[in-house]
């Protein structure tokens, strides 16, 4: 039997107390004067209270990436190969420090460490779309997962979250 105690986010989702976004509907959860300083935007960069970033924006923003990439190793023929890795970790390295990917960017999405908003750093970055690997097993499952709950295996292992900043 689980030993978790639950909440709940302001639309009256029940959380498991100590979240930082509901689970179901992403509103940020403000349960300390701490939190509320994060969620201002006054400690971090200004990203930790937006919403969580729809399946939509996500699964575009991944196309738009891999779409590149695939591109990139297609047009090139004989060095396609070699491209595509070089843009995969060259674009999870801006992941990592900037938050974006050139996807993300396009979609306005940006991916941050769910405690403290800051950007998780390149070498994080890298992680985090090595990590990716797992969501691909068995049949994209956490790709599956990620759509539904917002945060894919590879984020719940990184403790990131991808958030949507408005124009």
């Amino acid at each position: 039997m689980s030993n978790v105690n639950y909440g709940f986010c302001p639309n009256g989702h029940s959380v498991p107390l100590g979240s930082i976004y509901c689970p179901i509907c992403g509103t940020p959860i403000v349960t300390s004067s701490l939190d509320q300083e994060f969620l201002s935007g006054s400690h971090d960069n200004g990203l930790l209270g937006l919403p969580r970033a729809q399946a939509g924006a996500r699964f575009i923003e991944w196309l738009i990436d891999y779409g590149m990439g695939l591109v990139l190793s297609v047009a090139t023929a004989g060095i396609g190969f070699l491209l595509f890795v070089c843009f995969f970790f060259v674009n999870a390295w801006h992941e990592g420090s900037t938050g974006q990917t050139l996807g993300k960017k396009i979609m306005n999405l940006y991916v941050i460490d769910s405690k403290t908003g800051s950007f998780i750093g390149g070498a994080s970055g890298i992680g985090r779309h090595l990590l990716h690997f797992l969501d691909a097993l068995p049949l994209g499952l956490g790709y599956v997962v990620g759509l539904v709950t917002g945060r894919t295996f590879a984020d719940r292992i990184m403790g990131t979250v991808v958030v949507a900043k408005t124009r």
